[in-house]
């Protein structure tokens, strides 16, 4: 696979999907956190509700611990200034006194019956069983909520205050803008969430102490949904972030390495070792390409250097030098056998040699036993060349091998013999013949 694709692979595979499961992973965290920060948020808003109704309890009982001595002891007459004077004021709307006399329950002020007679026989009856100097609790009728107080006055005489708490009222105890309602019930099942809004409840001190009362707080989820979303955003901007810069990247590497790297490819391309003409190859842009170009340039400059020196040997020796690939083709000839052969080396290419030399399948034979024995010494024997003048060689013929010793062709060598050979027949006839008569002598003669 070309390098190219393997970065885009790589960013595509690899690079982009670590993007988008940091930016999951990140998501997740800001959910979490949020949901932590909402969480702690509810619980510190729970109790803060908790505490100021206790606050709210706390002071009513200051208040009937005040007022509980006074109105226990007023006769008629001054209770109905009171009465008058009570009725004229805010508070009265909704604030009740009552007083416990020999378990019977009885409001302070005549006009004033929040209560139906069993709630006030419900109400004294707690009060008594409690078997306290002061008792204070909600109490439920309905729907509709209170507080009650109770202080005694007197042995077997107690004084109530009673507040009644309206909507409103109980969406004050709560201080954050989180809580929409605020509700008060005997039951603690948590009413179903939907969407936007979580309920939660604590228990508040109750009046009757065998039916506890809870508060049923809902809060708005809808800061919180701010809150992820604008996180939601920001995981987003990390993701395109990081395509930006993942582009930007291969931007740099396509400029800084793939450029540079595909141009040295394309003049490796075109290198052609068995070109007569050395020409390096160059690279600029990028620092290890460079010096891999410099290191391409040396060898390539030794190559050219051995088959120079290879070159000027071969045409330098008298003998004509023939190399032949393993099926026996013609793929050099130096020009003593471009000579001694009358052939040009670019019409000998490709052809055998048996055909080449006119000397028959012997020769391809030959060529084909020494590479099948791939015998290290070469082959000598003497052969008759057909040309327009006749000649007598001795041919040789040897292996040549690559740098991993394997065969891959052989290397014919052609020596003129010839005069030689002429010069030996003519000591031997000169040996033989008498050169008077021109017949055997007697030392030949003798031989025979």
């Amino acid at each position: 696979m070309h390098i190219g694709k393997k970065i885009m692979v790589f960013i595509a595979g690899f690079c982009l999907p670590a993007v988008v499961i940091v930016s999951y992973c990140l998501g997740c965290w800001y959910d979490h956190r949020v949901e932590l920060l909402r969480q702690d948020s509810a619980n510190r808003e729970l109790a803060n509700i908790q505490q100021q109704f206790q606050i709210d309890v706390d002071r009513l009982t200051f208040l009937t611990n005040i007022y509980a001595l006074p109105l226990s002891q007023l006769d008629e007459e001054q209770l109905k200034k009171l009465e008058s004077s009570w009725h004229d004021s805010s508070m009265s709307a909704n604030l009740s006194w009552y007083i416990l006399r020999q378990g019977e329950l009885h409001t302070f002020f005549p006009n004033a019956h929040p209560f139906a007679s069993d709630k006030l026989h419900e109400i004294a009856s707690a009060i008594i069983n409690a078997n306290k100097s002061s008792v204070a609790g909600a109490y439920l009728i309905g729907e509709q909520t209170y507080v009650i107080t109770a202080v005694a006055s007197a042995p077997n005489e107690s004084v109530l205050l009673v507040r009644q708490l309206t909507n409103n009222d109980l969406l004050e105890y709560a201080q954050a803008l989180l809580v929409t309602k605020v509700t008060m019930s005997h039951s603690n099942a948590v009413t179903a969430s939907v969407e936007g809004v979580h309920s939660d409840t604590i228990e508040i001190p109750s009046l009757l102490k065998d039916k506890p009362v809870y508060l049923q707080v809902q809060f708005s989820e809808g800061p919180f949904q701010e809150v992820k979303f604008k996180l939601d955003w920001v995981s987003l901007g990390f993701i395109l972030f990081g395509v930006f810069i993942v582009g930007l990247g291969y931007i740099w590497l396509r400029s800084g390495l793939l450029k540079p790297f595909k141009n040295l490819m394309r003049q490796l391309a075109l290198v052609d070792p068995m070109s007569s003409v050395y020409q390096p190859v160059a690279c600029e842009g990028n620092e290890e390409l460079e010096v891999l170009a410099s290191r391409v340039n040396s060898l390539l400059a030794r190559i050219y250097q051995q088959k120079e020196r290879a070159k000027i040997t071969l045409e330098s020796i008298a003998e004509a030098v023939i190399l032949t690939d393993v099926d026996a083709k013609v793929i050099y000839m130096n020009p003593r056998a471009e000579s001694l052969l009358d052939v040009a080396s670019c019409y000998a290419l490709d052809q055998s040699l048996a055909s080449l030399l006119k000397a028959g399948d012997q020769l391809n034979q030959a060529v084909f036993t020494c590479i099948r024995l791939g015998e290290s010494s070469p082959q000598v024997e003497k052969i008759k060349l057909l040309t327009a003048s006749p000649r007598i060689m001795e041919r040789s013929i040897s292996n040549l091998r690559n740098h991993d010793k394997e065969i891959v062709g052989t290397v014919v060598v052609l020596r003129d013999i010839t005069q030689e050979e002429l010069l030996k027949h003519q000591l031997q006839k000169r040996a033989n013949f008498d050169s008077i008569t021109g017949l055997l002598n007697r030392q030949a003669f003798d031989e025979q």
